[in-house]
């Protein structure tokens, strides 16, 4: 992140605290949500902040019954405005 990048969960929800991607099942720590954050979207800041590309959204699926899984699933939306150029 130090190298230009940005977090887009981070971006959009700085104080949302607790929020994880990652439960070892081995310890059962989903039901005390005692996890890690190990799935990221990560994008430059200089796509972060051009004219024509809005971060909508960064979400966490951090529901058991949506994953089946030791991760949760995370989404982004993104919009970006503008014809495609064709090659």
């Amino acid at each position: 992140l130090s190298a230009g990048y940005v977090d887009a969960f981070r971006a959009l929800n700085p104080d949302d605290l607790g929020r994880y991607t990652y439960w070892s099942m081995r310890a059962g720590n989903r039901p005390y949500n005692r996890g890690l954050r190990l799935d990221y979207f990560v994008m430059s800041e200089s796509i972060s902040k051009k004219e024509n590309v809005e971060l909508v959204d960064c979400y966490i699926f951090d529901d058991e019954l949506l994953s089946g899984s030791d991760h949760g699933m995370i989404g982004l939306d993104l919009c970006v405005r503008g014809a495609a150029k064709k090659v």
